[in-house]
């Protein structure tokens, strides 16, 4: 059993969630070490199970129903998530992902501007595109929230709709963030 020491974890470590009297499961893939901290990246997988499952390799290698960042030592310590064994990281899941993050506009409703993250470089969009509703938020989250995601079905893409897809990137800032731009989100350049 791991103990409340983070030196413990190992990417790849599975483990399952209580989910009232249920099951789901996450995968650990990385850790934040820069400022300012987001924490331990989970991969949840997809399913609620009456019991644990035995057999692990094939379900792990799904695609997640989301990933977040949570502080594990937090979470395993009082015995909330539970160790069950190291197992390889599927390719989909074995670089940092990219994730998404916004400024709330002036009604703290909508989304003024989206930002992405690799975990090295951080820049403004302002609007996201379709296909980047599905990124991952760069929030941490509490094991109570992401059990409440889990029981509701959630997928990044819910916290997205039109109204909150953001406004298109000002000239200044772009040019402000250009190279990071350029490494993130090169299509806003060629939009002009």
């Amino acid at each position: 059993m791991i103990k409340n020491n983070k030196k413990k974890f190992q990417y790849g470590d599975v483990f399952h969630i209580p989910v009232e009297d249920r099951y789901a499961y996450c995968q650990y893939t990385y850790s934040d070490i820069t400022p300012p901290y987001y924490g331990d990246i989970i991969h949840v997988l997809p399913g609620i199970f009456d019991s644990t499952i035995e057999e692990l390799e094939p379900y792990i290698e799904q695609e997640a129903q989301f990933c977040v960042f949570t502080t594990l030592s937090t979470a395993v310590k009082p015995g909330l998530l539970t160790y069950d064994g190291n197992y390889s990281v599927p390719h989909s899941r074995n670089k940092f992902p990219l994730f998404k993050g916004g400024n709330e506009g002036i009604d703290g409703k909508t989304i003024s501007v989206w930002w992405l993250w690799d975990g090295e470089t951080e820049c403004p969009i302002g609007q996201l595109k379709k296909s980047q509703y599905c990124l991952p938020n760069q929030v941490n989250s509490n094991l109570v929230s992401i059990v409440d995601k889990i029981k509701n079905g959630y997928r990044p893409e819910d916290d997205v709709t039109e109204c909150t897809a953001g406004q298109p990137l000002p000239e200044k800032l772009k040019d402000k963030y250009r190279d990071q731009i350029l490494k993130l989100a090169p299509y806003l350049f060629d939009e002009e």
